[in-house]
């Protein structure tokens, strides 16, 4: 249902849940281990707080640990710790905060659960999906082996927990019939079913199920029941941390021996691990990507850079906090998934659209900060400068494409500009033309000016991690735009390390002028049918249909020194949609024009794939097919916190879709050769292992939330039906293929990862910061008028050039870098993605304290340089504080 809908029947079930409460004072309530439905409800209820926080604080109501229940492998692993963050904090705000790590319907639990729950003082999981071992009998017959109910489950880097599988689902007493026999039946059923399955004499029933209000007369039909039961038998209601103890308790003084498990809980058939989520309504996902990177990747470590070099109080903790709150409100398996009402992704598209639009002011902001305060090599005030900025860990160069403006008044003809060390940069001027420039003010009105615009490419060379560089530009002798196109008679394009030739019939062939390995034709389109629903691709019967089946334009785009692009445009033709009725694709056709743009850059190893789709066939699947010229039966691609190498036999032996997770890449490795295709939001993949091809869905097109499996009937009425599921719109997006040697994590290809998603951060300014911030006067009287301008906010700070705020070394990645949720000193957050123990050394200008995931315990590291010892896969959070408790500072922050 559409979010105020639901909004209301919270309304209805908090309301009715505080009355039973209220005439019950034993009565215990889950909100689902969620803090974000208080948000929703005092949003239209706020008296009743108090009330709330009286049945929280008393253990009644239960709220936490998590803010909502989010999907873990469409989400970061920073957007999970941010998730139990804010949990924790709402929950404690409200008095009582749970430590039971419940989730009951994630679509596949990721490896790094346990040691991130264990990070907040949690050390059990209760969940519902994933738990399925499948092994072959001596007949060579495939057997489901269940898991028993309760297990170890250890993480990739050893840390354990006790999971609590809900075999029987998480409604499994989702109501007692009043009459006392039809309970007690419930009851023995339950218990017969746990037989051989439970290892401990408690029998987990949970009573309710989503959205379900709370059984106002549950505690008498359980008084009732007890009466009836043997004597050796009791069922009581109580709270699932309780539960927790009684199990842990019963297992160490039995001395159990239980089931180990270890990676992730990702085993089952379609039905259970609901695939078809990874790839329903790609458009969430790309954009929860690009805004995920923005916050962890961008924002925060530019405002923690900011605030170390002395811009004290830029970084606001309560803005932050709101736009992490605002990307999680999209986080919800249902959602996220995009598997739910088109009105629910309506609102999560304007949720999206609502912080692009923060975030894109935050950035702006802080680019200005740094901008009046990085150190130019002529920093006089008729001059300009660019400020580029690298928020990544490693060294890097690239090309950037600049918008310069300079006021007409000034008669700006030409220009140059020079490094922070004085030497005359590469750059080369794309196009001139006059324009109007928008100039606000918080203190004038806003104005405008008329400028000289230039569009200009910038070659940054070796830009340290962590770091500014200020780029001077002075007025000087015209330069002549450069052409976009050089003449050309072929479709071809070449850097230092790559060739790439596109053929008259679009097919492209990629050399790799390192390792001296060629690929033929790598790239197509493939187009199937999909009778399948948001939920779960089902294939049809009729074959798959190619790109290369249909003529192609080959255009060549761009051709410069910088930039090379060679265009290939196509118009499938396939099926217009799916007949239900007859079970086969319908005869009529639909174009769907696809347009593929192959970008090389100078200096790059990665080639980059811009693509379009202009869908306009409905109950059909389309995907992007990069032949990898590499045979084997492993892939390798990131999930949260770690690195899996996946086999083909991983999958449940009957699966429809063999399809698999990523993050950011997804690689194939033989014999030292390794090539890998980097993402954006294309979170699904198959490997073809027989062409050693990596498919990857751009467009998967359903017009159902969920369809019997059968009769491939809607599952329901009008409410399982979304046709804005069939995204009949335009798709657009963007790949990376990186060929390397050696293995993946010695070719750094999770930084190449990193940089393809979050590129350079490049910003014009003029060394006079009253020009472009004046706005226009007041109008009483031209005798009066006057412009008015603020000091610096910030005028300790200083920012030099090509200095990094921190160094590592080792195979060690950054996930954050931002300021403690206390305010109290900045986080660090690193890990370790080798399944080998790893030694660095960390420098930062600071006081190094040892934290966890929750900020709340800290042992003393050491000043400015400490040694980390890292097991496998382990995560390590760092407090850095720039000033001794007495806040006596006598640090010099670079």
């Amino acid at each position: 249902m559409p979010l105020e809908l639901m909004r209301l029947r919270l309304i209805d079930l908090i309301d009715h849940c505080l009355d039973v409460l209220r005439d019950n004072p034993s009565y215990i309530f889950h909100l689902d281990a969620q803090t974000v439905v208080l948000e929703d409800y005092l949003s239209v209820c706020p008296d009743k707080r108090c009330v709330l926080e009286s049945y929280i604080q008393r253990g009644q109501l239960v709220i936490g640990p998590w803010y909502l229940q989010s999907d873990f492998y469409l989400t970061s692993g920073e957007s999970i710790i941010r998730n139990l963050l804010e949990g924790n904090r709402i929950a404690e705000s409200f008095g009582k905060c749970d430590k039971t790590g419940y989730a009951a319907d994630q679509f596949g639990n990721i490896s790094q659960i346990p040691q991130i729950l264990n990070g907040f003082g949690i050390d059990n999981f209760i969940f519902g999906r994933g738990a399925c071992r499948v092994l072959n009998d001596t007949d060579g017959h495939t057997k489901r082996m269940p898991f028993p109910s309760e297990f170890v489950w250890k993480g990739a880097d050893g840390t354990c927990v006790l999971a609590i599988h809900m075999t029987y689902w998480y409604n499994n007493a989702q109501r007692f019939s009043a009459d006392i026999n039809k309970a007690e039946r419930l009851v023995n059923l339950m218990e017969k079913r746990f037989e051989g399955l439970a290892v401990t004499p408690y029998v987990l029933l949970m009573n309710g199920v989503d959205h379900l209000e709370a059984q106002e007369d549950l505690l008498p039909i359980l008084e009732q029941l007890n009466d009836n039961l043997e004597e050796d038998k009791q069922i009581r209601q109580y709270r699932l941390s309780d539960y927790i103890t009684d199990v842990k308790q019963y297992i160490q003084e039995n001395d159990v021996c239980l089931y180990t498990h270890q990676g992730e809980l990702r085993g089952g058939e379609d039905h259970e691990l609901l695939k078809g989520t990874l790839s329903s309504r790609v458009y969430l996902k790309q954009s929860n990507d690009r805004l995920q990177d923005r916050l962890e990747y961008c924002l925060e470590p530019l405002y923690s850079m900011l605030e170390m070099s002395g811009a004290r109080g830029c970084y606001s903790t309560d803005i932050f906090r709101y736009m992490w709150k605002e990307l999680m409100k999209n986080h919800p398996h249902d959602s996220i998934c995009g598997c739910s009402r088109d009105e629910v992704h309506a609102h999560m598209e304007d949720r999206f659209q609502s912080l692009e639009e923060i975030s894109g002011e935050m950035l702006r902001r802080g680019l200005d900060i740094a901008a009046n305060h990085v150190l130019l090599w002529d920093g006089s005030p008729e001059n300009y400068g660019i400020l580029a900025v690298n928020t990544l860990q490693m060294t890097r160069s690239g090309t950037v494409r600049i918008t310069l403006d300079f006021p007409v008044s000034e008669k700006v003809c030409g220009f140059q500009i020079y490094d922070d060390k004085g030497q005359e940069a590469e750059f080369d001027i794309l196009s001139h033309k006059k324009a109007v420039r928008d100039v606000f003010s918080p203190i004038n009105l806003p104005g405008n000016m008329e400028v000289d615009r230039y569009e200009i490419y910038l070659y940054i060379r070796e830009l340290a991690g962590m770091s500014f560089r200020g780029y001077t530009v002075k007025k000087d002798t015209p330069k002549a735009v450069m052409p976009m196109i050089r003449d050309s008679v072929k479709a071809a394009a070449e850097n230092e390390y790559l060739q790439v030739h596109v053929h008259d019939d679009g097919s492209v062939d990629l050399f790799d002028k390192i390792s001296k390995r060629e690929i033929k034709n790598c790239i197509d389109w493939e187009e199937t049918g999909d009778r399948g629903d948001s939920y779960i691709y089902s294939p049809c019967e009729e074959p798959a249909i190619y790109g290369q089946d249909f003529p192609a334009e080959v255009s060549i785009t761009e051709d410069n020194g910088y930039y090379q692009s060679i265009t290939v445009r196509r118009v499938l033709r396939v099926p217009v949609a799916y007949d239900f009725i007859n079970r086969k694709r319908e005869e009529a056709i639909a174009e769907c024009p696809v347009t593929l743009t192959i970008n090389l850059e100078k200096g790059n190893k990665t080639l980059k794939l811009n693509y379009m789709v202009e869908n306009r066939a409905k109950d059909h699947r389309i995907r992007l097919l990069v032949k990898t010229g590499l045979l084997s039966d492993t892939t390798i691609s990131d999930t949260p916190f770690d690195i899996i190498y996946r086999k083909d036999s991983d999958h449940y032996f009957n699966t429809r879709s063999k399809v698999f997770p990523n993050s950011s890449f997804v690689a194939a490795e033989v014999n030292e050769s390794g090539m890998a295709v980097l993402t954006m939001g294309q979170r699904e993949y198959e490997h073809i292992p027989e062409t050693g091809t990596l498919a990857f869905t751009v467009v998967r097109s359903t017009g159902a939330i969920s369809r019997d499996g059968s009769s491939l009937k809607v599952s329901g009425g009008d409410q399982w039906i979304c046709p804005e599921n069939q995204c009949l719109r335009l798709m657009s997006g963007q790949i990376g293929i990186i060929s390397y040697t050696g293995n993946l994590l010695d070719s750094g290809i999770p930084l190449e990862a990193m940089a393809f998603r979050n590129p350079l951060l490049i910003h014009f300014f003029s060394a006079d910061p009253k020009k472009f911030t004046g706005g226009r006067p007041a109008v009483q009287g031209s005798e009066i008028s006057e412009l008015f301008y603020r000091t610096d906010s910030y005028p300790l700070s200083s920012l030099k050039n090509n200095q990094s705020f921190f160094k590592l070394d080792g195979k060690i990645y950054v996930s954050a870098f931002k300021k403690a949720e206390d305010g109290d000193g900045f986080i660090l957050r690193l890990f370790n993605a080798s399944n080998n123990d790893e030694i660095i050394t960390l420098n930062i200008n600071g006081y190094l304290y040892l934290t966890n995931l929750a900020e709340d315990s800290e042992q003393e590291l050491g000043k400015n340089q400490t040694m980390l010892t890292f097991r496998q896969k382990e995560i390590k959070t760092i407090r850095i504080r720039l000033e001794f408790p007495d806040h006596n500072c006598d640090l010099n922050i670079n």
